[in-house]
């Protein structure tokens, strides 16, 4: 897509049973523009500018997983169409809305943290937890745009909860 950075790195055990690997995955400085298709498609807005950074990590051992990942959006700007009808510029001012709400101010950051965790064949997704960094990302103290290094090989068990804050290394 032009420009950003891609990097992932990935341990495993090839010839165990189960799955059992670490994976840490960092997307940073996407613009925002090049996503404008996938924007329209699914959320009917385009964007002028703006910056995708996404954090993950996660392990899987004995048919269990867990991790998270970490979206931060920087600067985004709601592109406004003059040809669009009414009711698509409220839809428009609507989602601006929200970005500047939820919008750290001193960092321009929309951001949150999704846990995961589960057996393979059922996931579980925090979206309360999710929701609740959303808000202390907007209100409280942004969110790092860094891996936390809070998930490690091996971790993912029957009693693995989805992670819910980041490591103190990082506040």
């Amino acid at each position: 897509m032009g420009e950003g950075l891609f990097r992932i790195r990935l341990k495993l055990a090839p010839l165990a049973v189960e799955p059992t690997f670490y994976l840490s995955g960092e997307l940073q400085n996407l613009q925002l523009y090049t996503l404008n298709d996938f924007l329209q498609a699914y959320a009917d807005v385009r964007v002028s500018q703006g910056s995708l950074s996404v954090f993950t990590e996660m392990t899987g051992s004995d048919g269990y997983f867990k991790g998270y990942v970490k979206p931060i959006a920087k600067d985004i700007q709601i592109l406004k169409r003059k040809k669009d009808n009414f009711p698509h510029r409220v839809w428009e001012a609507a989602v601006a809305g929200a970005t500047k709400l939820f919008e750290n101010p001193p960092k321009s950051q929309v951001a949150t943290q999704i846990p995961f965790s589960g057996k393979f064949s059922s996931p579980e997704m925090g979206t309360w937890t999710a929701i609740g960094y959303l808000l202390r990302n907007a209100f409280v103290q942004a969110l790092q745009p860094q891996l936390n290094h809070s998930i490690h090989f091996g971790d993912a068990s029957p009693e693995a909860k989805p992670v819910i804050r980041e490591n103190s290394q990082n506040k």
